[in-house]
């Protein structure tokens, strides 16, 4: 982001003048909805996506885990927002089926994990 907002305009003037595409990087880039979304990813990065990378980086073959460990990695991504009732046990391509945005199933604003900075933004 910095690169965009920051570094481009201040060393590279001449080729942002009239540029439509760096104007829509710019504009999507300074929205809040883009940062929310971005400190939202960053969060499931730290609590999330590290223990399923950390797993497949080894010597030995691994892709007989594969299809559990993305199973479990989702359903801990819909458990953020979602309430433990209506996810359940649910694995694999169950979890396909859940309707994520029927509102009673969700969590409320003080239950939702979607990190701290996600949800000060």
């Amino acid at each position: 982001m910095e690169y965009f907002l920051v570094y481009l305009p201040e060393n590279d003037k001449a080729a942002l003048k009239d540029n439509k595409r760096y104007d829509s990087i710019k504009s999507c880039l300074s929205s809040n909805l883009s940062r929310t979304r971005l400190l939202f990813i960053s969060f499931l990065c730290h609590t999330i996506f590290d223990k399923f990378l950390t797993l497949f980086q080894k010597a030995t073959p691994m892709i007989h885990l594969l299809y559990n460990e993305l199973s479990d990695m989702f359903r801990a991504i819909l458990l953020c927002f979602l309430t433990l009732e209506y996810v359940g046990n649910k694995k694999g391509s169950e979890l396909l089926l859940i309707d994520f945005k029927l509102a009673e199933k969700q969590l409320n604003d003080k239950q939702i994990r979607i990190g701290k900075k996600s949800k000060m933004s």
